[in-house]
């Protein structure tokens, strides 16, 4: 009921109740940015998982049609003599030519090839470019560089020395799908240190591990396949 002489009060909020509202939205954001943030990362990390899987899947493929063998990506097989090019480093160092394979026989595309949790490193100069080339002048042997580290077939992967103190009698990698090896995945995330760092100064999301703990500056977890 109005007091006789009172104004009628017209529609709207009043500057107290727009704070109080304000100050209400504020506090349901403060608490729902976190799970958000988490669902998102799960969200990468299980899309993540997907990739490896894809590019697992393309290569056990590759090797039912090849009697078994699985593709040894660095190299190219089109050349007289591929293993003077061989690429240089393992892993995440791979010979364009599987990676035109891959998408052209088995319908990866170029997202599989990087993980979602470390979308920088899809990017032209890593995946279309001719990285020997380009970045150092070495001469064209055909790179590419990609998000993850493919460790089939790759002879020089069972040659190293293992840090940890275990007597292997097998090999550490699979060369074939009918192998039994110590370590039992052909692809994985990308777990790399540069210059002593899991990540770098200059960009912390092109160098290192994809599943990071940025805080403690080291992996915090891989996924496998």
């Amino acid at each position: 009921m109005r007091a006789p002489g009172d104004a009628p009060r017209k529609g709207g909020f009043t500057l107290v109740e727009l704070l109080v509202v304000i100050a209400i939205i504020s506090l349901l954001v403060s608490i729902l940015m976190p799970t958000l943030s988490r669902a998102k990362e799960i969200t990468r990390e299980t899309l993540c998982k997907v990739w490896i899987h894809n590019l697992t899947k393309a290569s056990l493929l590759y090797g039912g049609d090849n009697r078994g063998v699985l593709p040894d990506m660095h190299i190219d097989p089109t050349q007289a003599d591929p293993e003077p090019t061989r690429s240089p480093y393992l892993g995440y160092w791979l010979k364009a030519y599987w990676r035109d394979y891959l998408m052209n026989v088995y319908g990866i595309v170029r997202e599989n090839f990087y993980s979602p949790c470390n979308p920088s490193w899809n990017q032209d100069e890593y995946f279309l470019n001719d990285w020997d080339a380009v970045k150092y002048g070495r001469g064209s042997n055909n790179h590419c560089i990609i998000g993850y580290i493919y460790l089939g077939n790759e002879p020089r992967l069972n040659a190293i020395t293992l840090i940890e103190p275990i007597e292997v009698t097998r090999p550490l990698f699979a060369k074939t799908m009918y192998d039994d090896p110590y370590y039992r995945w052909i692809w994985s995330d990308l777990n790399r240190k540069l210059n002593g760092q899991w990540t770098s100064d200059l960009d912390s999301s092109r160098y290192g591990a994809n599943h990071l703990n940025k805080a403690l500056n080291w992996p915090k977890g891989s996924h496998f396949g």
